[in-house]
């Protein structure tokens, strides 16, 4: 459903980009990065109308965006790659953005959301790399319409911080745009040498003195 700010509430599916590297691109670019930079965002917001996302902020390079329907949300994030790739850019420089999908429940307040699933989000940005997009497992699941040539290849299940258990990542295929296939920037949460504790650590405050004052800067201690 749509609050009466614009924003969808309940359910919905937010979205987060950013341009991978933009500090160097600053650098090098100098005053054409600005003229880029109004080009990303013109192109951008232009798919988010398309796709009826409601825009809650901008900052710099990064957008934060939400949908009432993630089949609209993996639809929008689909035609903002095929657009970034089909613009004329400043020197050639096309900016490699990344974006990340995450659904959950929030409620807009003064028009913004203040909601553990607008964290999960960002942190599902994070673990992307330019040109890529990585949807959550929820938002996979939130999918109504079958998907055409563009679709979810799931990467597996991974440690993303704001998120209780290990979640599965999927990457969003699309055709005609040559994604970079790359892991995401996140643990893997099977096939590695970490062990995920079996129990908390309560109490034993004696215990706990004495591995404060163990561990010490330029030591190696093993724990066992």
């Amino acid at each position: 459903m749509r609050s009466t700010g614009g924003l969808p509430s309940g359910t919905v599916t937010l979205c987060f980009t950013d341009i991978e590297g933009s500090s160097m691109l600053l650098r090098t670019m100098g005053g054409d990065y600005q003229r880029m930079l109004h080009l990303h965002h013109e192109c951008l917001r232009a798919v988010w109308e398309r796709f009826d996302g409601a825009e809650v902020n901008t900052e710099g390079d990064s957008f934060f965006v939400a949908f009432g329907s993630a089949d609209d949300a993996v639809d929008a994030a689909a035609a903002a790659q095929r657009a970034l790739v089909d613009t004329v850019w400043p020197e050639q420089r096309r900016p490699l953005v990344r974006i990340g999908l995450h659904t959950g429940w929030a409620r807009p307040d003064d028009g913004d959301y203040a909601a553990l699933s607008v964290n999960q989000a960002a942190r599902v940005v994070s673990a992307a790399h330019g040109d890529q997009v990585l949807v959550s497992d929820d938002t996979a699941r939130a999918l109504r319409k079958p998907r055409g040539p563009d679709h979810l290849a799931s990467l597996g299940r991974f440690r993303v911080r704001d998120f209780s258990e290990p979640v599965t990542l999927h990457r969003l295929v699309i055709d005609g745009v040559d994604g970079r296939d790359l892991p995401p920037r996140v643990v893997p949460a099977d096939g590695h040498n970490l062990i995920r504790p079996l129990t908390t650590f309560h109490g034993r405050r004696r215990d706990l003195d004495v591995l404060a004052d163990a561990v010490r800067p330029g030591r190696l201690v093993a724990i066992v």
